[in-house]
This record gives C-alpha cells, structure tokens and sequence, in this order.
C-alpha cells in the first residue's frame, strides 16, 4: 500500500522519518489542494516527494531486465526506432531525481488554514468522494503540527515522502 512519511532533514543532510502514515493526506489530497487554493495557502502535493519511487523506476529503467523486456517487446511489436526513443526519454525523465525540501513554515500555514476552515465547515468535506473521512485529515494535522513547530526552531526542512 501506497502511503506518505513526513521526513525532517537537518543542516547536515540527515534525515529523520516520522515513522505514521497520513492517510488523510494521501487519500484527499486532490481535494484539500483544492481547499488549499481556495484558502490561498500552498498545496499539499507541493510538498510531496515521490523521488524515491523515481530512482527506483531508474534503477529499472537502467537494468538488464528491462533491456530485455523491451527487446523481446520490439521483437514482437516492430517499431525498434520508436520504441527505443521511448525508453531512452523515459530514462532521462527519472536519472539523478534529487528530493525537494521545503521550509516546514509552509507545510504549517497550509495544515492551520485546513484545520481552521474543516472545523468551521466540516460539510465541506464531502466524505462519500474520498476514501478516508474528515478524521483522518485532522489527524493528520495533529500528527503533523508540533512536529512541524519543533522543525521550525529546529532549522529543519521537510517534506512529504510517498512510499509504497
């Protein structure tokens, strides 16, 4: 199952995990980016990170397996020229993907803006579209808050990993 960490990375370069899913935030995140631009505070997805699953599509794309599959694909479909073109832009999309960090200060004006517009209008989320409830988002956020606060006095930055 798909599912998404916050992880802090300190001045050094370390990286620490909040080993919890965010359900809330993965399951609706199309709907709070949209609460997010009407609220005119940063997108959710902005700080997704999803650079782990990119080198590991890399990684693939570089490998003997998949030169093989796509020989034995050309072999029966044609288009050599074509298909290969395909494989090599796919390559270059996914080589040396760097995850992207952000201020955690961001992260923290867009969950209280969420929070603040949630409690106020709680109907707004309409449950029977996502795949979690308003719970979970809130959660979410409570997880999150004084993570985020101590990464703020922390000098931390931040984002939102997704992992499968």
């Amino acid at each position: 199952m798909m599912t998404l960490w916050l992880i802090l990375r300190d001045r050094d370069g370390n990286e620490t995990a909040v080993e919890e899913d965010l359900p809330g935030f993965f399951f609706a995140v199309e709907t709070l980016d949209d609460q997010c631009d009407t609220l005119g505070v940063t997108r959710i997805s902005e700080y997704a990170d999803d650079s782990d699953m990119a080198n590991d599509m890399d990684d693939y794309l570089h490998s003997a397996e998949f030169d093989a599959q796509l020989a034995d694909f050309i072999g029966e479909n044609g288009h050599a020229e074509e298909m290969n073109a395909l494989a090599e832009e796919m390559r270059a999309e996914h080589d040396g993907v760097e995850a992207e960090w952000h201020d955690p200060q961001g992260l923290l004006r867009s969950i209280h803006a969420l929070r603040e517009h949630y409690t106020a209008h709680p109907d707004s989320f309409d449950e029977d579209l996502e795949a979690c409830g308003l719970e979970d988002v809130l959660d979410d956020i409570n997880l999150l808050e004084p993570v985020l606060q101590q990464a703020i006095a922390n000098g931390q930055s931040v984002h939102l990993r997704l992992l499968s």
